[in-house]
């Protein structure tokens, strides 16, 4: 039994060597192909998943993958990314409609409209990759608005 336990162990430690080394050597690849497009002013690929979002840990050997791996992935990203900056864009609509109005009742309107799309934003936002976050800005501080990283709790 003990002999089995034992290469059950080595076979997975095989794997997870070969996935290490063949995760390293995707990354450094496109990594260095996206660098060469860039200096020579070639159009840049768009590669899937992008070298930037695997996370290779040499200490454990894990690897893991933090973006779209995917044709469809990437069209979810992206349709998702593009909600988050119409959220923005609403997100100033509204604050500069708020802090220009002149009745409580407008006030509360464009809050509400504001606080909305700020809670838009975050949820996108709270769910991508850390490399794909962005900063919304004219947030709301006041109460009942959603806040950075609370969103998905």
């Amino acid at each position: 039994m003990a002999e089995l336990v034992t290469r059950l162990e080595q076979r997975d430690a095989d794997a997870r060597f070969e996935l290490f080394g063949n995760a390293l050597e995707y990354k450094q690849r496109w990594s260095d192909e996206l660098e060469r497009c860039e200096r020579s002013n070639l159009s840049i690929p768009d590669p899937r998943p992008h070298p930037d979002d695997i996370i290779v840990d040499p200490s454990n050997g894990n690897v893991r993958i933090l973006g779209p791996q995917t044709r469809k992935q990437k069209a979810h990203y992206d349709q998702a990314t593009a909600r988050r900056i119409e959220a923005q864009d609403e997100v100033n609509y509204f604050a500069e409609k708020y802090r220009r109005a002149r009745s409580e009742e407008m006030k509360e309107r464009y809050l509400e409209g504001w606080h909305w799309e700020q809670r838009m934003f975050d949820i996108i936002n709270d769910t991508l990759p850390e490399r794909y976050k962005m900063k919304l800005e004219n947030r709301s501080y006041r109460p009942g608005a959603s806040r950075a990283g609370d969103t998905t709790k």
